[in-house]
C-alpha cells in the first residue's frame, strides 16, 4: 500500500509541476504549434529562393514577384542576363489559405530578398533579406483539442546559401531563416494572451535541419510532405517531455 500511496502522490506532483511549467496543454503545445506554422512558412521561403521541388507540394499562396537585376558595378539592369547579372533584389507578396491534415490558417506574406553569387559560372546562391507575416485564424487540431492564434511575424533571412538550380541536391547548405512571433491566443485557457517566440531553422546540406524554439529544439525533415515535417523530437516538444529541449 505504501508503494501504491507512493506512485499517487508522485503523479500528482508530476502533474502539479507539468501544469505550473506550462504544460502539453500550455506552453508547449504552442511552442509546438508555431513551429508548425514557421517550417511551413520556411518552406514556402525556400520555393521562393529557386522554385525548388523539396519532397512536397509547391507554394500554394497566391501573388506577386518582381525581380529586379543588377551588374557587378550595381548598375540596375534592364534585364537579367545569365552572363552579366551578379546579383538580383527579389520582391515577393503571396496570400492565401493553407490546408494541412492538422492546420489551417489565413497567411499574408512580404519578402525582399537580396540575391548574390550569379557572376559566372553559378554552383550557389546566397540569400539575405527580410520579410513580414499575419497569420489569421491559426487553428491547430490533435488529441489535446483545437487551438486557435492569430500571429504577426517578422522574417529573417540570414545567408541562407543553396545550391544552383540544377544541382543534384536541393538541399540549403547553411545560413538560417528566423522568426520573430507575436501570438495572441485565443479563448486559451487563460484567455486571450499574447506571448512572443523566437523560431529559428538552422541549415546543415542535408533534408534534415534544427528547428528551435525560444531554446526547444526539433528535427525538421525538408523532404517530406507538408505539414508532415516533424519526428520525435517534436512529439516531445508538444508533450512538454525535458528530453525534447536544446541543450
Amino acid at each position: 500500500m505504501r508503494n501504491a500511496k507512493s506512485s499517487v502522490i508522485g503523479a500528482v506532483l508530476l502533474a502539479v509541476a507539468c501544469s505550473e511549467a506550462g504544460g502539453p496543454g500550455q506552453d508547449n503545445l504552442l511552442n509546438a504549434d508555431v513551429a508548425v506554422v514557421a517550417a511551413d512558412g520556411a518552406l514556402e521561403g525556400l520555393h521562393m529562393m529557386g522554385g525548388l521541388t523539396l519532397g512536397g507540394p509547391g507554394p500554394v499562396l497566391d501573388g506577386a514577384r518582381t525581380v529586379t537585376c543588377y551588374d557587378e558595378t550595381g548598375a540596375e539592369q534592364a534585364e537579367c542576363d545569365r552572363a552579366t547579372t551578379a546579383m538580383m533584389i527579389v520582391t515577393v507578396d503571396v496570400a492565401g489559405t493553407v490546408e494541412r491534415e492538422l492546420w489551417t490558417a489565413s497567411i499574408e506574406r512580404h519578402s525582399e530578398l537580396t540575391v548574390t553569387g550569379l557572376l559566372g559560372t553559378e554552383t550557389t546562391r546566397t540569400f539575405n533579406g527580410s520579410g513580414t507575416e499575419q497569420v489569421v485564424r491559426s487553428s491547430h487540431s490533435d488529441e489535446f483539442g483545437t487551438r486557435t492564434y492569430d500571429m504577426s511575424n517578422s522574417i529573417t533571412y540570414d545567408d541562407v546559401v543553396v545550391p544552383a538550380p540544377g544541382s543534384d541536391s536541393p538541399w540549403p547548405l547553411s545560413g538560417s531563416i528566423m522568426r520573430h512571433m507575436v501570438v495572441t491566443v485565443t479563448n486559451g485557457p487563460d484567455g486571450d494572451r499574447t506571448v512572443d517566440r523566437l523560431v529559428t531553422v538552422t541549415f546543415n546540406g542535408t533534408q534534415f535541419v534544427t528547428i528551435d524554439v525560444n531554446g526547444e529544439t526539433a528535427e525538421f525533415d525538408l523532404g517530406t510532405r507538408a505539414g508532415r515535417f516533424f519526428g520525435p523530437l517534436h512529439e516531445r516538444m508538444r508533450r512538454g517531455s525535458r528530453r525534447g529541449r536544446g541543450g
